[in-house]
């Protein structure tokens, strides 16, 4: 019995030589722990994200690696480019983008080297935590390249991955205030308005063949941007050819609202005048 026990011992138990032998074999097979081939098995799987073909994630949007030899995964450096199409592509903007950048808005007067300015520096601010209340209006001449500066922004706000809605304010206004009576789908139709992050109102209370605007205008301008008003973590974009004082005159909350949320600095006003219209030139 000493002698089977002893046997079975030298089997289960190799001598030191033999210990070290086997240890330098596994090394040079180069063995991997399981938590090792975990990582790499998920790395070399094929994910189904569309939009974007990504040789390093293989459109799974992570990539797993070992974290104190534990296996963990991180996002993928394909996933802000992911987000900025998804999100350009859900805006409504996707058509104006391609048209209008900074790099291709023609500045060639003081009055619209100023607001090119003001419209990168609300780039810029828009991060930044004591800017958080602000938004950005451009008022007045038609032609004078508001629509152009608010839509270069969004575009800037959507390379951040920001979620930016459009709001064409002539078409959009005509669906709600023709749903106005059936509260279901009134309510539907102006949610997103109200509750997206960033907002661009276009062309903000123009009526059809320049029609006087009508009480119907005026309650659903006030509900709009009043509930934007009491939401500061959202921020609003707006462009009108009215001028801030012909809001005011239309409905002082209303003005005074807006006036409260851009500053002075970012109401943008474009007086009328001669040589405004850009569209005239070409």
């Amino acid at each position: 019995m000493e002698a089977i026990a002893e046997i079975m011992a030298r089997i289960i138990t190799p001598p030191e030589h033999l210990r070290e032998k086997i240890t330098e074999q596994l090394k040079s097979r180069n063995f991997k722990s399981r938590e090792e081939a975990s990582a790499e098995n998920f790395n070399e799987a094929d994910g189904d994200i569309p939009g974007h073909d990504c040789e390093t994630c293989k459109n799974k949007g992570k990539i797993a690696y070992l974290l104190d030899g534990y296996f963990t995964t991180k996002e993928c450096p394909c996933m802000p480019l992911r987000r900025f199409r998804e999100n350009m592509d859900g805006s409504g903007l996707k058509d104006l983008l391609k048209l209008y950048t900074f790099d291709n808005y023609r500045a060639e007067h003081d009055w619209q080297k100023t607001i090119r300015y003001r419209a990168l520096k609300y780039v810029s601010d828009f991060e930044k935590e004591n800017e958080a209340l602000k938004w950005l209006c451009a008022f007045g001449a038609a032609g004078s390249g508001k629509t152009h500066l608010c839509t270069a922004i969004c575009g800037k706000i959507l390379e951040n991955s920001r979620k930016v809605s459009y709001m064409m304010w002539r078409e959009e206004s005509t669906k709600l205030k023709a749903a106005v009576n059936d509260s279901d789908k009134y309510a539907e139709l102006i949610k997103p308005f109200k509750r997206t992050e960033v907002l661009y109102i276009d062309d903000f209370l123009k009526t059809k063949k320049n029609a006087e605007i009508s009480a119907g205008d005026i309650n659903l301008a006030f509900e709009l941007i009043n509930h934007r008003y009491n939401m500061p973590n959202t921020r609003t974009i707006i462009s009108s050819e009215k001028s801030f004082g012909e809001i005011l005159n239309i409905d002082e909350a209303l003005g005074s609202r807006i006036s409260q949320r851009c500053g002075e600095y970012y109401r943008l006003q474009i007086s009328q005048g001669e040589g405004k219209n850009w569209r005239l030139k070409t």
